[in-house]
């Protein structure tokens, strides 16, 4: 089955114990399966263009600005932003990942002494 084990028939497996103790969505799993439920959740889309956009709305006009680009980009055939198909411009070995709970008073941004703290704590700091 390729569905997620938390998914939308069982209420995403929300806790609400746990959201009112422990973690605000009250959702397993960690960010993604949050982000599954945005996603899953938005409903349809919605006819936006009889919009009356204001100039708060900078940020969105100029990413949909962008996609369009990008849409037209590829149906002309050129490569999208961001995309390596050459392995040699495909180096990520800068990129961290890490998903911690760093305790009061340790800068998160000080890799070395979060790192040192996750392994403390056996590198395994789970809410549920």
């Amino acid at each position: 089955d390729w569905r997620k084990t938390a998914n939308k028939e069982n209420g995403y497996l929300m806790d609400r114990e746990v959201q009112r103790t422990k973690v605000y969505a009250g959702i397993p799993f960690g960010p993604h399966t949050q982000d599954a439920v945005m996603t899953e959740s938005m409903g349809s889309i919605s006819d936006r263009e009889n919009e009356h956009l204001g100039l708060c709305d900078a940020q969105p006009i100029a990413i949909r600005e962008l996609l369009l680009k990008v849409v037209k980009d590829v149906a002309a055939g050129k490569d999208p932003p961001g995309v390596a198909f050459r392995p040699e411009d495909n180096k990520m070995g800068n990129i961290q990942l890490v998903h911690a709970i760093v305790p009061d008073g340790i800068d998160p941004f000080d890799v070395e002494t979060v790192q040192a703290q996750m392994i403390r704590s056996g590198g395994r700091e789970r809410v549920f």
